[in-house]
This record gives structure tokens, C-alpha cells and sequence, in this order.
């Protein structure tokens, strides 16, 4: 697989409640870091308070954290200039759970995890979600 070169991109993550699934997205997270971009986390509360059989809360924010060089962003207000302000290229919602699909369907921004997608929803950029998010195949 040809590896890419991200040295240029700016990506907001957007890590949403989906634990079973933070092994993976850190995993893939490395793997953007590896290729040059800087990686900007942006946590739910559900993703930034809450201990699981699969880890503690804390030691997932902090690891991402870490892997990133970001602080990450953890609160609604904090969120917010991301869309007026342009400062990223992409952003990438993973894990994307059902409920956070729903939301941003129907607009409803109640946590940094969406609201960052909502933001670039108002300046006209496109949101994708993979089909596979629904069949829980990612």
C-alpha cells in the first residue's frame, strides 16, 4: 500500500462514544500521524468522561493526546470557530455512532464531537459518512 504524504493537512478527529471501537481509531490515528498530518482530536463528552470495559477515559484522551501533540478540543465553545475559521482541511468523525449520525442529520449539536461537523455543514462543506458505520463493519 503506497503510504501518502499529509505533511500539509490539518484533520480534525472528532472521537465520539463508540468504545469497542477506540482501538482502532487510535490505531488509525497513528497511522495519519505517521504520514505527516497534524491531527487535531476533538473529543465527546461521552469519549472524554466515561471509564468503560475497555478502558479508562483518561488514559484514551491522554494517549490520543500523545500521539497527536494536541491538547485535543473538549468543550462546545472550544469547538466552535473550527468551521468560521477555516483551520482545517478535513474533518473525520470516527468512531461515527448511530446517534452521532442522526444528529448531524438533523442538525442537533450538543457536544464537541458533532458540533465541530455541524460548523462545516454551515460553510457548505459535504459531510460522508461510509455505509459501513451503520453495519458496524469499520
Amino acid at each position: 500500500m503506497k503510504c501518502e504524504d499529509f505533511s500539509n493537512y490539518n484533520i480534525g478527529l472528532g472521537i465520539t462514544g463508540s468504545f469497542c471501537t477506540f482501538a482502532k481509531t487510535r490505531k488509525e490515528i497513528q497511522r495519519l500521524c505517521d504520514m505527516g498530518a497534524n491531527v487535531v482530536p476533538v473529543f465527546s463528552f461521552n469519549a472524554q468522561t466515561c471509564d468503560t470495559r475497555f478502558g479508562s477515559a483518561k488514559d484514551y484522551v491522554d494517549g490520543i493526546c500523545e500521539i497527536t501533540g494536541n491538547e485535543g478540543i473538549r468543550t462546545i465553545c472550544a469547538a466552535e470557530p473550527i468551521g468560521p475559521n477555516n483551520f482545517l482541511d478535513i474533518m473525520v468523525i470516527a468512531p461515527c455512532t448511530g446517534n452521532t449520525a442522526a444528529k448531524l442529520c438533523n442538525g442537533i449539536t450538543d457536544t464537541p464531537g458533532d458540533g465541530d461537523q455541524s460548523a462545516y455543514a454551515q460553510r457548505g462543506c459535504d459531510c460522508h459518512l461510509d455505509e459501513r458505520c451503520a453495519r458496524r463493519q469499520l
